[in-house]
C-alpha cells in the first residue's frame, strides 16, 4: 500500500512540474542546429529600383547649412522637406516631421535645375538670419538661405523620390568626445584610435564603396582633411576598421607641427546599383 502511495504521489508531481519546466529556457543549443538558419543573422534586404543610401538629415527654414527655403531678391522659395547626404529630398506628398535621422535608402530619380523643383511662397519675411562668415563647406551645396542665386540653384541636382525612407544599418562607431576645441600636446598618446563598423545589410555585393574619414586640424583656421578606405562587402559581410583619432601634421615651414583630428566617418561611391551620397563636401 505504501508503495502504491508512493508511486501515486510521484506521479501527481510530475504532471505538475511538466507545463513549469516546459516553460522555461534552454541553457544550450547543440551547435549542429544552427547550421544554414536563416534567422541566426539579421534578414538581408534587397535595394529598391533607382537606389540611393545616405544619411538623412530635415531640412531647416532660413538655415545655412540645410536650408529649406531661399530668398532671392526678397522673393521666398520652398525647397525640400530633407535630404540625403548632401543633395536634396523631395517627395510628393512632401517629406515632413517623419523625417528621422539617420542612414537610409531611397527609390528616387536624379534631376537638374533645383530653382525649377522650387515653390514660390511671396515676400521674404522682414526677419532675417545673421550671415556668419564660413567655409565653403559648411553651407549647402547648392547655397544658404541668403547666400545663394537663381543660377546657383539652377546648377544644382536633386532627388525626386517615391516610396517611403528605408532604415539602413550600414556604418556604426561611437563618435569621440573632446575636452578642448583643438587637439593639444600629448591628446594623441593618451586616445585609444576609433573602431569603425561597416556592414553590407543587402542581398547583393557592395563593391567599390568607399569610406571617407574627415579630419579637422591645422594651424591656423581649422582646416578639413579626408582620407579613403576602400571597401568590397559580400552580403551579410562586416568589417572593422582601426582609425587613428589623431593624425599627425606635416611640418611647416617654421618647423611648427600638429595634428589632424577625426570629425566624422561617411560612405560615397556607386556599389550594388546604389549611389551612396556622402555628408561630406569635397572638391
Amino acid at each position: 500500500m505504501r508503495a502504491m502511495n508512493f508511486l501515486q504521489s510521484f506521479i501527481m508531481v510530475s504532471i505538475l512540474l511538466v507545463p513549469l519546466m516546459s516553460q522555461g529556457e534552454p541553457t544550450s543549443v547543440p551547435t549542429q542546429n544552427l547550421a544554414n538558419v536563416d534567422h541566426v543573422s539579421p534578414a538581408l534586404v534587397s535595394v529598391v529600383s533607382n537606389c540611393h543610401i545616405g544619411r538623412i538629415t530635415g531640412n531647416i527654414a532660413f538655415d545655412t547649412s540645410v536650408p529649406s527655403n531661399y530668398c532671392l531678391h526678397d522673393r521666398l522659395y520652398m525647397g525640400a522637406g530633407a535630404r540625403i547626404g548632401r543633395i536634396n529630398l523631395f517627395r510628393r506628398p512632401p517629406l515632413g516631421a517623419e523625417v528621422r535621422r539617420g542612414m537610409g535608402m531611397v527609390s528616387a530619380d536624379l534631376r537638374s535645375n533645383l530653382f525649377a523643383r522650387l515653390a514660390p511662397a511671396g515676400g521674404c519675411p522682414k526677419f532675417q538670419p545673421k550671415i556668419y562668415q564660413f567655409r565653403d563647406d559648411w553651407y549647402a551645396d547648392e547655397g544658404g538661405y541668403q547666400n545663394t542665386t537663381a543660377e546657383r540653384l539652377k546648377g544644382a541636382q536633386y532627388l525626386e523620390m517615391t516610396g517611403e525612407i528605408t532604415p539602413v544599418q550600414l556604418l556604426e562607431y561611437t563618435p569621440p568626445k573632446y575636452k578642448s576645441r583643438r587637439s593639444r600636446a600629448g591628446d594623441h598618446e593618451k586616445t585609444p584610435p576609433l573602431i569603425v563598423t561597416v556592414r553590407n545589410p543587402f542581398k547583393t555585393a557592395l563593391n567599390g564603396l568607399v569610406l571617407v574619414i574627415h579630419y579637422e586640424g591645422g594651424r591656423h583656421k581649422p582646416m578639413p582633411h579626408y582620407e579613403e578606405v576602400s571597401l568590397n562587402l559580400q552580403p551579410g559581410e562586416e568589417v572593422q576598421k582601426t582609425i587613428a583619432i589623431h593624425k599627425p601634421l606635416s611640418a611647416g615651414k617654421a618647423g611648427e607641427t600638429g595634428w589632424w583630428r577625426f570629425a566624422s566617418a561617411s560612405l560615397e561611391g556607386s556599389a550594388g546599383g546604389c549611389t551612396f551620397w556622402p555628408t561630406t563636401f569635397r572638391r
